[in-house]
């Protein structure tokens, strides 16, 4: 029996799923985060304390999707702020391998996500080759699948869609830049605002439609930029904000691109999708790493990386 372990560990919650021959369970734990050490004891413990309840041995495989800038060659995580990890490379990977005593494949999460979105589409019926997971909650990021191969880019940044200055010219964002998506759609930004959450922004009655439009206008120009570059078959909205949002971004779609036939048939609102609830990719994609190939980073070997 093989036996599988896929880790999407967030700033708040790690969740974990084992997967053997044809039963799966589901497990989590608040995240242990302020250092690296404090970090890989609270996975390891999570990952033995999993395999125990499910009466398992040790894991045939272990992946791990993780926030942050990841060299899954190196197994290194960095720019982990919601986790107590600042610019210096903290060995992640080969810390859990210490102690769970073999190799662990990792990831940047919302990477490890698209994986989960291909897979689960894949289990029902509909096998997509080209896909852009983009997670929209205290951070903006995409997951790239091209080909069927996640895709990286040079130095591991495809998709970092957060950052860039789409939104408008002025408004200041955290990383220094001006107008960047994440300073004007991002979790953080619609609370600055004074709408709670998603849910109350594109809820029936909305307290503020001007700030529903002006966010969903912001991801739908994102969407249209990631259209152009990667053009893939489909856009899948996640993360605690992308399945609210959804609705007024297709509507947004239809608008921003109104006046230009290029953009109607670049990127119609009908490819713009979510998921069901309930349906944990971050996990599922965790648990294909080691066996997935990719388009690697320069220096990165090919396929899923054993730490």
């Amino acid at each position: 029996m093989t036996v599988r372990v896929g880790v999407d560990v967030g700033g708040t919650t790690t969740k974990l799923q084992v997967f053997s021959d044809s039963t799966s369970s589901r497990h989590e734990a608040p995240t242990r985060s302020g250092d690296g050490r404090t970090l890989a004891e609270g996975i390891s413990l999570l990952v033995e304390d999993a395999l125990s309840r499910a009466g398992l041995g040790p894991a045939d495989t272990i992946g791990i999707g993780i926030p942050g800038q990841v060299d899954p060659g190196t197994g290194t995580v960095r720019h982990a702020v919601n986790l107590g990890l600042d610019g210096a490379p903290v060995p992640l990977g080969a810390m859990l391998a210490d102690r769970l005593g073999m190799a662990v494949s990792i990831e940047n999460d919302v990477r490890a996500a698209a994986l989960g979105v291909r897979e689960y589409r894949r289990t029902q019926g509909d096998t997509v080759d080209d896909l852009v997971f983009v997670s929209i909650g205290t951070g903006i990021s995409a997951g790239v699948i091209i080909g069927g191969r996640l895709h990286r880019g040079r130095h591991g940044l495809a998709g970092e869609i957060g950052h860039a200055p789409l939104a408008d010219d002025h408004t200041p964002c955290r990383c220094g830049l001006s107008g960047c998506l994440e300073a004007v759609a991002a979790g953080p930004a619609i609370a600055a605002g004074g709408t709670a959450d998603a849910t109350a922004l594109f809820g029936e009655g909305s307290p503020d439609i001007a700030a529903a439009r002006r966010v969903a206008t912001a991801l739908a120009r994102a969407l249209l930029v990631l259209a152009t570059t990667y053009d893939p078959e489909i856009f899948v909205l996640g993360g605690g904000i992308g399945p609210h949002a959804a609705p007024a971004v297709r509507a947004a779609l239809i608008e921003v691109s109104a006046a230009s036939p290029f953009g109607r048939a670049l990127l119609t609102p009908e490819r713009v999708v979510t998921l069901p609830t309930g349906v944990d990719v971050g996990t599922i994609g965790a648990a294909l790493l080691p066996t997935t190939p990719m388009v690697p980073a320069a220096g990165t070997r090919q396929g899923g990386t054993q730490t």
